[in-house]
């Protein structure tokens, strides 16, 4: 088992969509040699590997799912599913075991691959609690609908975005605007962590000025997205702890958009955060830069953000008007 690991910083974990990484080709060897084993071979593999072999592992497997989707690869669910056999469970948050899943079903389901037999086919070579994650998680109807994924078109080829808990029926395709979103800052200097569809505008950004007209506002939401992402780290100045925000909306009524943009402007520079809100036809994007440790300045000023604003309206007025 080779003993790199996946970078954050390179983008190796950021499905939207997945960068080839090196560390790829050394585990899909380990793979193939795994499934050439006996049952006494494979036990004594999972012997020889740590903690984080075995996260490498399951980033692995989701990595191949997103690849798979990616290039249109059969072969690479095969490779996602022996990864997740490979792992040794003493070694994983039990909770965590059946994390990557989802990911080989939503791209079996895309390329028309059976994700029930390819996931038995794993369990038949997994160890027991591995194995019994498998079967209980195939005992369960998977649904793409109910997955808590997305697949996103971007110009670097498909990738996979999670899809939150609030509802979710925008009459424009949100989940493309945010893969820009995510883009765009990723080309800054933040790499991000979470892009997801399904997301709300958290009230307390805007509270505390005319509520009543706020809570008017958000019920006006049909849909919601965001990105959150992390400074990079860099020489000459504190950039730990700091991380910009993109949350975007589509409202019923412009006025509703109106109005989160005025409510924005009035709390737009704190101590510990600045805001920018973007407006385009029933679209509203509100980016948050702030320091998430108390008492820490924001890295981003009222000044700096703005170098996003040209970015984020042409995004906005491509989504628009069917242009995204």
């Amino acid at each position: 088992m080779p003993r790199d690991r996946y970078d954050f910083w390179r983008g190796e974990t950021d499905l939207t969509p997945p960068v080839d990484a090196t560390l790829d080709g050394a585990i899909t060897a380990a793979c193939e040699a795994f499934r050439a084993c006996d049952g006494a071979a494979r036990d004594e593999f999972r012997r020889g590997l740590s903690r984080d072999d075995c996260y490498s592992l399951m980033n692995f497997a989701v990595r191949s799912a997103a690849l798979a989707i990616r290039d249109k690869l059969r072969e690479r669910v095969e490779a996602g599913a022996t990864a997740l056999a490979m792992i040794a469970a003493a070694w994983v948050d039990p909770r965590e075991i059946s994390w990557p899943f989802s990911y080989l079903c939503l791209a079996a389901t895309c390329l028309g691959v059976d994700e029930t037999a390819v996931l038995r086919k794993a369990a038949l070579m997994a160890d027991d609690q591995v194995a019994a994650a498998l079967r209980q998680f195939l005992s369960r109807k998977w649904q793409t609908e109910t997955s808590g994924l997305v697949v996103v078109a971007t110009p670097g080829g498909d990738g996979i975005i999670s899809k939150s808990i609030f509802p979710y029926a925008p009459s424009v395709p949100l989940e493309q605007a945010v893969a820009q979103l995510a883009a765009m800052i990723r080309a800054d200097e933040y790499q991000p962590t979470v892009t997801c569809v399904g997301a709300d505008l958290p009230r307390h950004w805007l509270e505390g000025t005319d509520d009543e007209a706020l809570d008017d506002a958000l019920r006006s939401v049909t849909g919601g997205a965001s990105v959150t992402a992390v400074l990079r780290p860099g020489e000459g100045e504190d950039r730990a702890h700091q991380v910009l925000m993109a949350f975007l909306v589509e409202v019923r009524q412009p006025a509703a958009g109106e109005v989160l943009g005025r409510l924005a402007m009035e709390r737009r520079s704190r101590a510990s955060h600045v805001l920018l809100p973007v407006k385009e036809g029933r679209l509203f994007c509100l980016l948050a830069g702030r320091a998430t440790l108390s008492g820490k300045p924001s890295f981003e000023t009222a000044t700096s953000i703005e170098r996003f604003l040209d970015p984020v309206s042409a995004i906005l007025r491509g989504i628009w008007h069917g242009r995204g």
